[in-house]
This record gives structure tokens, sequence and C-alpha cells, in this order.
């Protein structure tokens, strides 16, 4: 991948999220191709955050196609496609951010893919547009 391919990640990608958070953990990249998407999943998160008027620590937003298939991801994840994260919040359990992030899922809502695991939670929504989708992991 060549300089000219990437996206400049440094600085503030919105109000509460860096561009650093934004690149893969493996490569420490994000193709240029995607960078409208991950702007595009920032407002989304920018709702997630206002939704719990915490902090959130991302665990994972985009994943190169390796490391994707090294945790195990999904063989078309919304993570390669840089709309989706893996998220934490220190004052609180993951069964409670599943819980609150649930009572917005949905057609009606604005959460769209909800992944429930034991140290952490997957949302997105889907790129917008997709079928709404809850999984326990």
């Amino acid at each position: 991948m060549t300089a000219d391919e990437l996206e400049t990640t440094h600085g503030q990608l919105s109000t509460h999220f860096d561009w650093s958070e934004v690149t893969c953990n493996h490569c420490g990249q994000l193709p240029a191709q995607l960078a409208d998407d991950a702007k595009k999943q920032a407002v989304f998160m920018e709702k997630v955050r206002a939704l719990f008027a915490l902090p959130i620590h991302i665990n994972s937003w985009y994943r190169c196609p390796v490391w994707n298939a090294k945790v195990g991801g999904a063989d078309h994840s919304y993570h390669m496609k840089a709309q989706a994260c893996d998220i934490t919040i220190k004052s609180m359990t993951p069964a409670a951010v599943q819980k609150k992030l649930r009572g917005h899922f949905g057609k009606n809502g604005f959460v769209k893919g909800l992944g429930q695991y034991r140290g952490f939670t997957h949302t997105d929504e889907r790129g917008g547009t997709g079928t709404p989708v809850k999984w326990n992991g």
C-alpha cells in the first residue's frame, strides 16, 4: 500500500474521537478509500457517546483483512469497511452498555448492528441502510 492510498490518521476525527482510534490494531493503517465511511461511523459514534454521556474506549474500529481473520471476524465484517466499533465504557459493564443500546436498536432505532460479548460491545449502523442484526458472541 502506498502513502497515497492511506488516510491521514492524525488529529481529531470528530468531537470525541481521534483518527488514531480508527486505524487497524494490526497494521496501524486505514485505506484512503474508507475515510468517508470512517467519518460516517464517527457521526454514529457521537450519537452513542451522547446516549451514554461518558467517554467510550474504542477496542477496534477499522480492521485490515489479515487482522480481521486473526481475531475471528466475519468474512464481510463491517470493521473491514470502517463502519463498526467494538467498545467498552470504563464505568459500565458490557451487559449494561448492551442493555442501553438495545433500547435504540432496530428498524426505528439508530443502532442497526449489536454484538453482545462478555468483555465488550460491537455496535454499528450497517452503513445506515442495512437490516438490523443482533447476536451474542
